[in-house]
């Protein structure tokens, strides 16, 4: 959900190094992109689409890969695609605010909100007039900033590796120098 198309650019730009295929319903390239993107394992965007999606994108949002000998390939309405699961991504952005997905669409795939609000652009303004004035601040505050990330992934994964060394102990919880 992209009302503002930030997130779009920013998909955009996170997938950009990783040679993502934009594309849209109204293109006429859509299907060869679709497949294009499956195939050689590369993300594809999907942008602006409305309430409903192209039938023909069940297959990939179930994940129905099937495996043939050494690759997998999936069906799409009249043919067969290789399919790289590992690889290949699949990003779709609408621009209505309040789109109203099918509970069987919202059940396949993960839905994420970039709307943004006025603490959000306040922010954003900050960081323009702050940029603009003393750039070394807010390059300094952007280092800060995925300093602090970095550190909160490393605390969820000490506390997912904690949670797993207290649920396979075997025995007293004191007795493993590991835990303690």
């Amino acid at each position: 959900v992209d009302p503002q198309g930030q997130g779009l650019a920013w998909i955009r730009n996170k997938e950009a190094a990783n040679g993502a295929k934009e594309t849209s319903f109204q293109d006429k390239g859509f299907r060869t992109a679709l497949e294009d993107c499956m195939g050689f394992g590369k993300p594809l965007l999907l942008a602006n689409v409305e309430n409903e999606l192209d039938p023909v994108l069940d297959p990939v949002l179930d994940k129905a890969w099937i495996r043939k000998g050494k690759t997998f390939i999936v069906e799409l309405a009249d043919k067969e695609c290789d399919v790289e699961p590992d690889k290949f991504a699949l990003f779709i952005t609408t621009r209505l605010p309040n789109p109203h997905f099918t509970p069987e669409l919202s059940a396949r795939v993960t839905i994420i909100d970039f709307t943004v609000t006025i603490k959000g652009l306040e922010d954003q303004l900050l960081a323009r007039v702050v940029l603009q004035e003393k750039p070394e601040l807010e390059q300094e505050r952007q280092k800060l900033q995925a300093e602090v990330n970095g550190y909160q992934k490393k605390i969820v994964e000490l506390q997912d590796d904690l949670l797993y060394r207290l649920s396979s102990c075997q025995g007293s919880l004191l007795d493993d120098p590991e835990i303690v």
